[in-house]
């Protein structure tokens, strides 16, 4: 188990790396920044925002729930769950079913049953 946490880290370092790298490939002009650069700055500094809060969240929710009891666990697991199947049903599943018919909503629960029975391992 320990070297899946070591691969999964490692991807995802591997993608960040990338994806900065990629960046750093155009060369800006620092004079005179196009529309496009300006919108490359507000783009990653919204998602790295996003990330420097989920890391915070994360750090303050390990030190608060650590210890907790698996049931306590349990309920806060099963409200993410509705969050994601909340956001799923509201945002996505419209635009889905339209372009994908009936099928999308099998695939879908078949979807959760295979994330719920890899979570359980």
């Amino acid at each position: 188990m320990e070297i899946l946490r070591v691969f999964v880290g490692l991807g995802i370092v591997v993608a960040v790396g990338g994806f900065w790298r990629s960046l750093s490939s155009r060369e800006p002009t620092l004079a005179r920044p196009s529309p496009l650069d300006r919108w490359m700055l507000g783009f990653v500094s919204l998602w790295g925002g996003v990330v420097v809060l989920c890391v915070v969240a994360a750090a303050v929710g390990y030190v608060a729930l650590g210890t907790s009891p698996p049931s306590t666990i349990a309920l806060i697991q099963s409200f993410a769950a509705g969050s994601i199947l909340a956001m799923l049903a509201i945002t996505m599943m419209p635009q889905a079913f339209t372009k994908g018919g009936r099928a999308v909503g099998i695939v879908t629960v078949i979807g959760f049953i295979l994330a719920a029975g890899l979570s359980a391992h």
